[in-house]
């Protein structure tokens, strides 16, 4: 399974050091900065690798933080709500990416069906979370999931994601 890792700070002394030990390790690494600078020295200094990816954001701003979430959603093709479930499913549920993008993309359509997110505080209607977590149950039930999941941490924590990302989401 590929691993990804975000190091906000990788640009700096001390995270340049853990930018070449995931590197070394075979992971995929984002580094977002505020400096283009030091991005750019970041990736002579260590040669471009393919599997470095720096972004020139100030991850400490919310509004660029989630810009930035949505550029990297839309570069993997996903919504901000499906990039969410998605890196949920994959990294803390260990998903192989195929699985975790299906599930991601299925959830997401069937929320867009199936709830109505059109009303003001849509997001408390205990109806409007309990659909979600039916949703996510259904979706999970039509995958192996992994070994040791526990699927009502898991039904809850993706109905918290899937309703942050769609309130937060401005297309929405």
């Amino acid at each position: 399974m590929e691993k990804i890792v975000l190091i906000a700070g990788g640009a700096g002394d001390v995270g340049e050091g853990l930018v070449r030990a995931f590197l070394g390790d075979g992971a995929t690494v984002v580094v977002p900065s505020r400096s283009a600078e030091k991005l750019a020295a970041l990736r002579e200094e260590i040669n471009a690798s393919a599997r470095l990816h720096t972004y020139t954001v100030d991850v400490g701003n919310e509004t660029e933080a989630t810009a930035f979430r949505d550029r990297i959603a839309e570069e993997k093709g996903f919504s901000g709500a499906e990039y969410a479930t998605f890196a949920y499913l994959h990294d803390e549920c260990d998903f192989p990416e195929g699985e975790a993008q299906r599930v991601a993309e299925t959830l997401c359509e069937a929320l867009d069906e199936e709830v109505d997110t059109s009303y003001p505080g849509w997001w408390k209607n205990t109806d409007a979370r309990r659909a979600i977590k039916v949703q996510i149950y259904q979706a999970l039930r039509e995958t192996d999931t992994p070994e040791n999941l526990d699927l009502m941490s898991v039904g809850s924590e993706l109905r918290d994601y899937l309703i942050a990302n769609y309130v937060d989401n401005s297309n929405r």
